[in-house]
């Protein structure tokens, strides 16, 4: 997609080159082979053409030397410098810190570039291996774009995330021709109303006139590609993903409370393939919210939505429209011959497109034409026969680029249809010189890649990490289906292989990155961006792996290694992102197909998976089903020592009703683990163990020093193997047993350690925990240093609790409903609490007067709610603020008072003690000096 010349600030130009400013201003200031980067003073900061980026960076790429056979130039010392930056002094691949060497990943010998992309610093051993092919050059070039895309987010939070979003506007092509009184309709429209429609066929140019339209619109606006979604559960995790919230209501909220623009592109295939749901979601929008505007394009027409909606018809280009674009696009032909071109067309811009690039690719008008009849389009010939349907001339067009092309350029455009956000340009260079399937080797990518570009069957995009995609409009997108599946189904099985494959071996590479460079919140960002792709790959693969028709033309263990692959990789992103039931629902395919495979020890890895995360849900019934499943695999095997998960789920089962059997089946976990042979899955698991044993301790038996104990060796180890999610949940363990032997400091300190430690892991659903047990200390031990609770953390506490409130209440309908507790468990009701006492002291208090309105909508269901803790606890939080703002202080002090007394019972007193927080608080706001006796007794006397 050609896009217009913008100039970017030294943020923006080191992001598009994917290296650290002080490399960007080494190219400004010495420069590589008497050849500088060019910059340009701004008013207030020095600027950099795009286009002057993108020619230094081809020229580094060039030769170095003129003749190869000149002496090799030294690699300069800046790039050198650079590279033990991105690669933090250690080896890219198996951070060894000794002996180090900056290796080429094209060899020199046929590059003769120092390209800054072309290098990364290894250890010798890994260099060696490299050189001699033992590690494949697909494993560093991964690597690499690992390290490039953790730069780049170092530069992300250094400027403005939203100029950076997944979902902004795309850029308008130059080419864009007419159609004002459009523009100006949908400009109107978006002054007057909320809800518009532009409907008209595929390619007509739906999404390039809204482009248009939009462009320099002084609202904020979210774009979403709804096509590259296989369902409306997809589209709306993707959408809950980039405004940073966990639920619908979360969502809806946050759109309340903008003026917004959010543009749902594309929206047919959601439509026809989850029609009711893609309305209800709409209706829900639509109804709930009051400023945000909504644009939809879609073939499809909405007449079945029930509210009020501008719907705007998008026909062909005039036939001077047509005509114009036809003479920018193709310069050196006289008009005249090419005015057939618009009356095949009938206007339609995805036609007009396909027929330029057949005519720059035939150099001839004529020629074209005379094709189009050998395929027996006769009105060509016949100047009174009414003008060729839209989509059937479209047809025509693609059919005759598509047969422009050879085999490999055909099958090539094949594999794309499997990336539904566009494949990386750096995965495709994976197939250069190498099989794409059997009988057919890829030469040349690029040029393959460049010769689709000139068809117009491709387009280039980039993410917001400037990573370029090669993308596939839907309508070339579904004609190419058609066409090599028609053409062999063996060979269209073995391109969605290849493609899922590679997808599955780069989130694997993600995942064990993260392990070896402690950067967990750079790989949730990778994930994020490339998700549609993994999960359209996994439904596929687990479609084709058990549908017969599917398995006629190809093997069923490519797709199940598939699916197990990604099973593997996704599970603590998925966790982490509180994306339980997708979490589930993978693993347990995981498992079915490891069983599948025979594969009965890898099964039951998946198993536990899905096991734990059924009891952190409190899901015990589904937990102990699990668990049998994990039985009869342990079952199948001769080694036992994959038994120890059994051990792990049957303790975890148990340990609140028989803390000591359970205690006894992680000892008989820990001794076989003792002579287990295999050091990583020996180190995991005693870790694992351990902590469990330490849990028992600390919440069965209060056995605080035998507890820690415990935590401590488990703690030491996750450290040693760099698993430091969970080293920091042991860490908040470790704290609880501080606060319980009352060495108050250092229980602060560990939970301050951990919270900091969930926050930079994206551990968001541990945030809550550790904010929960310093509420609790706050009010115990006011003269502790508290002042690290700043507006982020409020923040993350907030939307931690109420998301885990509002998941409980969704997803376990069955759950028994006490009345006090309002459908929580009384630790839920505890959290909830303590996390209110704490952030009361805050000076956030509108935040958290909003969040407790919010959660009140999500727990009222019927008028008993007012009798709960939970509602009186929210009704605390909103009122401090009312207070704080001076609304009816006595009046609503009265209220607290009451809501603290709660329901008048001993224990419940002892659990909460509502009234001494309020004593302190109340001294804390200078309102009164008094003590929880005294509180009590008042509102005791009134009650």
């Amino acid at each position: 997609m050609i896009t217009e010349d913008k100039l970017l600030n030294e943020n923006q130009a080191a992001l598009k080159l994917g290296i650290t400013k002080e490399l960007l201003y080494s190219y400004v200031k010495t420069g590589v082979r008497d050849h500088k980067l060019k910059v340009f003073a701004g008013k207030r900061e020095i600027k950099f053409k795009e286009f002057d980026l993108d020619e230094f960076e081809n020229f580094l790429q060039e030769k170095w030397v003129k003749d190869p056979k000149e002496k090799r130039p030294a690699i300069p010392k800046f790039i050198k410098e650079f590279l033990k930056v991105e690669s933090n002094g250690q080896c890219a691949r198996c951070t060894s810190g000794h002996r180090m060497d900056d290796a080429h990943i094209i060899p020199w010998s046929d590059s003769f570039s120092h390209f800054h992309h072309n290098l990364i610093r290894l250890c010798t051993d890994c260099h060696i291996k490299y050189d001699d092919g033992i590690i494949p050059r697909e494993e560093i070039l991964i690597i690499k774009k690992g390290l490039t895309d953790k730069l780049k987010r170092n530069l992300l939070s250094e400027e403005d995330l939203s100029i950076y979003s997944l979902h902004k506007v795309p850029n308008p092509e130059l080419s864009f021709i007419g159609r004002e009184d459009y523009i100006n309709e949908i400009h109107f429209a978006i002054k007057e109303e909320k809800f518009i429609v532009i409907s008209g066929i595929g390619g007509i140019g739906k999404t390039e006139l809204l482009i248009k339209s939009l462009k320099g619109f002084e609202q904020q606006v979210k774009w979403f590609e709804t096509e590259k979604f296989s369902s409306i559960q997809d589209l709306i995790i993707e959408i809950l993903t980039e405004f940073k919230v966990r639920s619908i209501s979360d969502l809806i909220n946050v759109l309340d409370g903008t003026d917004l623009i959010l543009v749902l592109d594309g929206l047919e295939r959601l439509l026809k393939t989850d029609g009711d749901k893609t309305l209800t979601f709409l209706e829900n929008l639509n109804r709930y919210t009051t400023n945000v505007k909504f644009i939809v394009t879609s073939q499809i027409n909405l007449d079945a939505l029930t509210f009020k909606v501008k719907t705007i018809k998008l026909n062909g280009l005039s036939e001077s429209e047509s005509n114009l674009l036809l003479k920018n696009a193709l310069p050196d032909y006289n008009i005249t011959d090419l005015n057939w071109v618009s009356k095949f067309s009938n206007g339609h811009v995805l036609t007009i497109k396909l027929l330029v690039g057949l005519i720059s690719f035939y150099k001839s008008s004529n020629k074209v034409k005379d094709k189009l009849k050998e395929k027996g389009v006769k009105f060509i010939s016949s100047p009174l026969r009414k003008e060729q349907n839209s989509k059937t001339s479209l047809n025509y067009s693609l059919k005759l680029c598509y047969e422009a092309l050879n085999l490999s350029e055909q099958l090539v455009l094949a594999l794309l249809t499997n990336f539904p956000i566009g494949c990386k340009e750096i995965t495709l260079e994976i197939f250069n010189k190498n099989k794409l399937t059997d009988d057919v080797f890829i030469d040349d990518i690029d040029f393959i890649i460049a010769r689709l570009n000139q068809f117009n069957l491709i387009d280039k995009e980039c993410d917001p990490s400037n990573q370029v995609r090669i993308t596939l409009l839907n309508p070339i997108k579904q004609f190419v289906i058609s066409e090599a599946m028609s053409k062999s189904l063996k060979i269209w099985h073995q391109l969605k292989i290849e493609a899922f494959n590679n997808l599955m071996i780069e989130a694997l590479v993600i995942f064990h990155q993260n392990v070896q460079t402690e950067s967990w919140e750079d790989t949730i960002w990778r994930y994020e961006v490339e998700l549609p792709n993994y999960i359209n790959a996994i439904k596929r693969s687990v479609h084709s792996a058990y549908c017969k028709d599917c398995l006629k033309h190809s093997n069923e263990k490519d797709y199940l290694t598939i699916i197990t692959g990604f099973a593997s990789a996704l599970y603590k992103y998925l966790f982490t992102r509180g994306y339980i039931q997708y979490g589930i629902k993978i693993n347990k395919e995981g498992a079915k197909a490891h069983m599948k495979l025979g594969q009965y020890d890898m099964a039951i890895d998946d198993l536990t998976m899905v096991a734990q995360l059924y009891y952190r849900n409190n899901d015990f019934k589904n937990a102990e089903k699990i668990l049998e499943q994990m039985k009869f695999c342990n079952s199948q095997l001769k080694d036992t020592e994959k038994s120890v998960h059994l051990y792990l789920i049957e303790g975890e089962l148990i340990k609140e009703r028989q803390p000591e059997k359970a205690i006894s089946l992680f000892n008989n976990g820990l001794e076989i683990l003792s002579k287990s042979k295999e050091i990583d899955f020996k180190n995991s698991n005693t870790a694992m163990f351990n902590s469990e044993i330490g849990r028992v301790y600390e919440n069965c038996f209060r056995d605080y020093e035998k507890a820690l104990e415990y935590y401590k060796i488990a703690s030491n180890i996750y450290y040693d193997i760099k698993d430091y999610s969970n080293q920091y949940s042991c860490l908040y363990h470790i704290g609880n047993c501080y606060s319980g032997k009352q060495d108050i400091e250092l229980s602060l300190e560990c939970y301050k350690e951990s919270l900091i430690g969930f926050i930079n892991t994206g551990q968001k659903e541990y945030i809550g925990n550790s904010l929960a047990e310093i509420g609790r200390l706050r009010v115990n031990n006011y003269n502790l240093d508290y002042s690290f609770i700043d507006k982020k953390i409020i923040k993350n506490g907030l939307y931690d609790i109420k998301n885990e409130i509002e998941f409980t209440l969704n997803t376990n309908p069955n759950l028994e409903q006490y009345h006090l507790n309002a459908g929580l468990n009384n630790n839920q009701n505890y959290k909830l609490w303590n996390i209110i006492q704490l952030f009361s002291f805050s000076s956030n208090l509108e935040l958290i007067e909003n969040w407790a309105n919010e959660l009140l909508m999500i727990i009222k269901k019927d008028e008993e709610i007012t009798y709960s803790y939970p509602y009186s606890f929210l009704k605390i939080a909103i009122l401090i603020n009312l207070i704080e703002k001076g609304i009816n202080v006595h009046e609503n002090l009265q209220t607290i008072k009451h809501h603290c007394y709660l329901f008048g019972g001993e224990v419940e007193h002892d659990i909460f003690d509502p009234f001494n927080w309020l004593a302190l608080w109340l001294e804390f706001k200078g309102i009164e000096s008094t003590t929880r006796g005294k509180l009590f007794s008042e509102v005791e006397n009134l009650e």
